[in-house]
């Protein structure tokens, strides 16, 4: 396990624009992604942004996490030990800067552990996440669902929150059931607002070699978020800043391989994320 002597006061330097121009053979692709974290046989607490265009801000780690060959492993409680994966930009500068026009599309790869001794989750494990649920500018995240919501199984969920979001809308949630030890792949986009109206798209794979992988699309319809535009840390495995021990309830524990948020038009945030987080 490693931690940062100096606590969680730290800033790096981000690019002024999260968007640019590539040149590449995924130029709409490349072009539309502004985060891709590989957690892939880490060798440092910072992890550097791969984004072509994107900021160049490293994801911090912090607390009780290890490397693995393929990902890195955070561990949390509620008396004493927490973890997480950080990135903040430079002050005044926008973590997430997306118009009421563009699409926003984001997910995440890592393995399910089942909450200790019982069939749901206290509170929501945060796997990713731009933004805070009581920031009002912006909140794009992922997380598992919690007993609140169901009792019998655990579904990964996803919320999108503007300038328009009241701070009462609550997650939409996956109808795939998560299943131990198995690695999955959770992918949620925004299309862009349109008459008062949005759509987001929650899908979720359920990777296996063996039996072939298993993946469930569920759509849903919104109200206009306007602008997700946020100066809040990018985090991976817990919210930053991070509570005290106690209040520790929001903790991912177990192995994250990577985390990529992409924005532009709905075509190429859907070929970012087929890209940089392919189901295969």
């Amino acid at each position: 396990m490693r931690a940062r002597p100096t606590g969680l006061l730290v800033v790096v330097t981000a690019a002024a624009s999260l968007l640019g121009s590539a040149g590449t053979a995924h130029a709409g692709a490349t072009s539309a992604l502004v985060y891709d974290y590989s957690l892939a046989g880490v060798s440092t607490a910072s992890v550097p942004n791969s984004a072509p265009a994107g900021p160049t801000t490293d994801l911090s780690l912090y607390g009780a996490w290890s490397a693995q060959p393929d990902s890195v492993t955070f561990s949390g409680d509620t008396s004493g030990h927490r973890s997480i994966g950080y990135a903040l930009p430079t002050a005044g500068t926008h973590t997430l800067d997306a118009g009421p026009g563009q699409s926003v599309g984001f997910g995440a790869r890592f393995v399910y552990r089942p909450p200790a001794g019982g069939t749901c989750f206290r509170d929501s494990p945060n796997l990713t996440q731009v933004g805070r649920f009581n920031d009002y500018a912006a909140q794009a995240k992922i997380q598992l669902s919690k007993c609140a919501d169901s009792t019998k199984a655990v579904f990964a969920e996803c919320r999108f929150a503007g300038s328009l979001t009241p701070g009462t809308v609550t997650p939409v949630m996956s109808t795939l059931p998560m299943i131990p030890g198995k690695t999955y792949l959770v992918k949620c986009q925004k299309t862009p607002d349109a008459s008062g109206r949005a759509k987001v798209t929650l899908t979720v794979t359920k990777k296996d070699p063996i039996a072939g992988n298993q993946t469930r699309v569920d759509t849903f319809a919104v109200a206009a978020t306007g602008a997700i535009r946020t100066t809040e840390a990018l985090s991976v495995a817990n919210k930053y800043p991070l509570p005290a021990a106690p209040n520790n309830t929001d903790q991912f524990v177990g192995n994250i391989h990577e985390a990529t948020y992409c924005v532009g038009s709905t075509t190429d945030v859907t070929s970012c994320l087929a890209a940089y987080l392919p189901a295969s």
